[in-house]
């Protein structure tokens, strides 16, 4: 699908959002659960993973 802008809360970036089509919306939510072992240790103090 098309890339898109980062997914904000509370002004903290907790994942990427990436458009997927129609047939497969929760392509946005797999895109962002994938970056999220990335991008939280960047955001969060002390982060250690899901592994």
């Amino acid at each position: 699908g098309d890339s898109g802008g980062p997914l904000v809360c509370d002004n903290i970036i907790v994942g990427v959002v990436s458009r997927g089509s129609m047939t497969k919306p929760y392509t946005i939510f797999i895109k962002a659960a994938d970056a999220l072992d990335f991008i939280n240790p960047l955001i969060i103090p002390g982060y250690r993973g899901s592994s």
